[in-house]
């Protein structure tokens, strides 16, 4: 079956980068085309994200409290609706019929990944074991698409992309926060900031004060005949 790639699509117009909040299904659990498949905060809002097609959630590539940006590939959905629309074409399609048959030609997406593999000993290409060493990856936690399960080049670069993170400061702050900051900058920048000063004579109001602690001291001072 074909793998459709999940994205982040552009949500609003200065929309740029989102933040993973939730996912509604797990890895192997069957999604519908349109129902919310996660949910992302932005810098103005929590919004939900439906899937982009009706199959089975194959792989997540970007998990909870991670950041991705807009057209970013997050999950891949393995869908039968390419192989259920070819067979429903009859029996006059039999070229077409051959090629969506047959997995390796259903296009350019990659294979599902093998869950299961030989724990004895991590299989992966000397490229993908150098890649993998080069970025502090334990080649044991990545699932290969290759033969049998073995790890490849594009295995560790996707890795690579889900470990993806953003800049120091990021952590400390949520879109929302990073947007107000941002409108509180730009406020700063392109309206004038000036400051107003007056000179004050206090030698009149100093001697008001004497006159007045005076006043005070002798209406509290005791009454004596």
């Amino acid at each position: 079956m074909p793998l459709i790639a999940q994205e982040i699509p552009k949500v609003g117009l200065v929309m740029e980068e989102v933040k993973i909040v939730r996912w509604f299904k797990n890895v192997g659990d069957h999604v519908a085309a349109g129902e919310p498949l996660l949910e992302v905060e932005t810098e103005k809002s929590v919004v939900e994200i439906e899937a982009a097609a009706t199959g089975r959630l194959t792989q997540i590539l970007v998990p909870v409290d991670s950041r991705a940006i807009v057209g970013d590939r997050v999950a891949w959905i393995e869908s039968a609706g390419a192989h259920g629309a070819a067979g429903a074409q009859g029996a006059g399609t039999t070229a077409p019929a051959a090629r969506t048959s047959d997995p390796k030609t259903v296009g350019p997406t990659p294979p599902a990944p093998v869950a299961a593999r030989d724990g004895e000993r991590i299989r992966g290409t000397p490229v993908a074991r150098k890649l993998a060493a080069e970025h502090g990856i334990d080649l044991g936690g990545i699932a290969g698409t290759g033969p049998g399960g073995r790890v490849q080049l594009d295995d560790v670069q996707r890795a690579i992309g889900a470990q993806r993170t953003p800049p120091p400061a990021a952590p400390a702050l949520s879109p929302m926060r990073r947007a107000l900051a941002r409108a509180m900058t730009t406020s700063h920048a392109t309206i004038p900031q000036f400051m107003v000063a007056r000179s004050v004579e206090w030698t009149v109001l100093q001697a008001l004060r004497a006159e007045l602690s005076a006043r005070v001291r002798w209406f509290t001072q005791p009454f004596t005949e």
